[in-house]
């Protein structure tokens, strides 16, 4: 018996993410955070953590406003 695997680095991203779109439950997340859920899942590989992700509304845009302003801190 023999098993053929993908050795591509760039499919295997690619067919991370396109599984990851297949499966993941987000209709309960704004818009705005899904980005943010899609990395979520992909960090821990476990696509039914999208469905438990809980992001307070206006989460995603306070925390892309944050950066500059720490920036003086880095």
């Amino acid at each position: 018996m023999s098993l053929a695997y993908e050795r591509d680095p760039a499919r295997i991203y690619a067919e991370s993410f396109a599984a990851i779109a297949r499966e993941a439950r987000l209709g309960h997340l704004e818009p705005e955070a899904h980005d943010l859920a899609v990395r979520v899942i992909h960090a821990c590989g476990m696509v039914e953590v999208g469905a438990e992700l809980a992001v307070s509304p206006g989460a995603v845009s306070a925390g892309r406003a944050a950066p500059p302003a720490a920036a003086a801190a880095l």
